[in-house]
């Protein structure tokens, strides 16, 4: 049983160096045909579906989609293609009120009703926001209910409709 764990774990640190450190060294050289290569082996190994694209001093030095943009149609991939970015802005917005906390303008113990006054929810803190345990509700279903669907909703509309609306926190 060791010896499988040995195995495993030298298998799983030689594809962490493989799809950590092999893309650097290979971004590091001119010839873009060796991340072609390597990008060919995602798609065919690991099923990769994307778009990408390498920059070096603000030049393109490669760039090529994958898969497609819809696959029940077929419809390829292409370098227009547009993806709804969900929930990667999470971790952007983490860092940025960690920033803010790191200069000292703002606390995590904060409430949200310091920068928004307006809305309803009493002692939600900055910290429970970022840890997801908060109760807001989900501002999706805030927008489907409530707002005009021939409209595109902004993050101020989402807070005007949470101020008028109240919908009770979970």
């Amino acid at each position: 049983m060791m010896l499988f764990t040995i195995f495993n774990n030298l298998n799983l640190t030689k594809t962490l160096f493989y799809l950590f450190l092999l893309p650097v060294s290979l971004f590091a050289q001119s010839n873009t045909s060796f991340f072609d290569t390597y990008m060919q082996g995602q798609k065919e190994l690991y099923h990769f579906n994307g778009n990408v694209l390498v920059a070096k001093n603000g030049k393109i030095v490669y760039q090529k989609s994958f898969g497609y943009a819809d696959y029940n149609s077929q419809k390829r991939l292409n370098e227009n293609s547009i993806f709804d970015i969900g929930s990667i802005t999470k971790e952007f917005t983490s860092v940025g009120i960690l920033l803010l906390k790191e200069k000292g303008e703002i606390k995590l113990d904060d409430t949200l009703r310091k920068f928004f006054p307006e809305l309803p929810y009493t002692n939600i803190t900055i910290t429970q926001l970022l840890t997801h345990t908060s109760g807001v509700p989900d501002g999706f279903e805030v927008i489907e209910k409530y707002f005009d669907h021939n409209k595109v909703a902004s993050n101020q509309d989402l807070i005007r409709l949470l101020a008028k609306y109240h919908p009770p926190a979970l």
